[in-house]
């Protein structure tokens, strides 16, 4: 017989070593590069890993021949999002799990002694905790920010203390999902920084208007969701507007079509008018395999070109295009 007792003794007496210690690899959450990385002989990079904190590089490639550059660490603990302020590369942020954020004003090589976490009294705080630089709608420096819990939290003077930091929402999500009613991600509007689009958890996409104004609740949010009608009922993963739209966007959503099968698909449209007071959603899952889409980016030099990150690896289409709304217009 095929799996005889002997033979499954002889399974047994097999040894495995492990060989985890010298594979160099590394699992990172998020990155960020210096604005004009393509162009300039002085390139930054910040990243943050799993389990390996956060860490800084940086090359000269003026200087041949070129040689490998050691990363060098700046945070300890879970390193989640990073971001790099593009116009003066002075400002990095890093963070460790649950939002504790460490800031320096000095490069990717300076001091990490500014600590912002007005956030850690709040009813739910991800442990995969998302913030956004607006880096479309900024001149002399980019100072503003958000950042989600259940709801959002901004600042328009960079977010160097827990004071430069005020609410600026209701709480998002439909709070179905206890501690795991999150905001999973946002995004300022890259044609106008006065308008945000967040996805949540459980399901939700909202539109934010007036942001960036420097007061607390100063926004007013429109509920998009439109009851999961078309956009399914799974975790919102990613959003962003459209490169020459704010108030459209499109959302990378979790999960497999079997869960929501009335609902299928992983990346979707959303289409409003100035205000959402009347918004269209639309599946633009294409040809994309019933895999979870973790993320989702568009070009701002070609509106129709949209990238997805999914489980499986990464895509893109040249086939989307929108108009700009009656907002865009102007």
């Amino acid at each position: 017989p095929l799996y005889s007792s002997a033979a499954s003794d002889v399974y047994k007496r097999q040894n495995y070593t492990q060989l985890n210690n010298s594979i160099n690899t590394i699992e990172f959450y998020s990155g960020d590069i210096s604005a004009d990385f393509a162009t300039t002989d002085i390139k930054y990079a910040v990243g943050g890993a799993q389990d390996n904190g956060s860490s800084v590089a940086s090359w000269n490639t003026s200087i041949q021949p070129l040689s490998a550059t050691q990363w060098q660490a700046v945070n300890g603990g879970d390193g989640i999002y990073a971001a790099l302020e593009p116009i003066n590369n002075q400002r990095v942020y890093v963070e460790s799990q649950f939002g504790n954020m460490r800031i320096s004003t000095t490069g990717i090589n300076g001091s990490y002694s500014n600590f912002a976490s007005p956030w850690s009294n709040d009813s739910v705080v991800p442990f995969i905790f998302p913030f956004h630089l607006n880096k479309h709608d900024c001149s002399i420096i980019c100072e503003q920010l958000m950042a989600g819990t259940n709801r959002i939290w901004e600042t328009t003077t960079g977010g160097l203390n827990d004071a430069s930091w005020y609410v600026n929402s209701p709480d998002l999500t439909k709070g179905v999902l206890q501690g795991r009613s999150i905001i999973n991600q946002m995004h300022y509007g890259i044609s106008d920084a006065s308008v945000a689009v967040v996805g949540t958890n459980d399901g939700n996409v909202q539109f934010g208007f007036d942001m960036g104004v420097g007061v607390a609740n100063s926004a007013t949010w429109v509920d998009v969701t439109d009851g999961n009608t078309i956009l399914p009922n799974r975790p919102i993963l990613d959003v962003v507007t459209a490169a020459n739209s704010a108030t459209t966007a499109y959302a990378a959503v979790g999960g497999f079509d079997e869960n929501t099968p009335a609902t299928p698909g992983h990346i979707f449209e959303v289409v409003c008018n100035s205000d959402c007071s009347s918004y269209t959603w639309e599946n633009k899952s294409g040809n994309l395999p019933n895999i979870p889409a973790d993320s989702v980016m568009v070009n701002p030099n070609v509106p129709s070109m949209v990238f997805v990150g999914t489980d499986w690896g990464l895509y893109y289409t040249c086939l989307l295009y929108t108009s700009p709304s009656p907002r865009d217009r102007g």
